[in-house]
C-alpha cells in the first residue's frame, strides 16, 4: 500500500510528506524518499510544524 492508504492524513497534514501520523502507520514511500534524500538524489524541504 505505500501510504496510499493514509490519504485523509493527507488532506489533514497537506504540508508532510510523510502520510503516516500515528505510530503504527508506516509509510514505505517516506521510507524511500529518506534513502534518496540521504544519496542526495533529492532534497526533502524541512518541516517547520510537526
Amino acid at each position: 500500500m505505500m501510504g496510499e492508504g493514509y490519504h485523509n492524513n493527507h488532506h489533514t497534514h497537506s504540508g508532510r510528506a510523510n502520510f503516516g501520523v500515528k505510530w503504527h502507520e508506516l509509510d514505505i514511500t517516506y521510507c524511500i524518499m529518506l534513502v534518496l534524500d540521504k544519496l542526495k538524489i533529492i532534497k526533502l524541504k524541512k518541516s517547520i510544524a510537526k
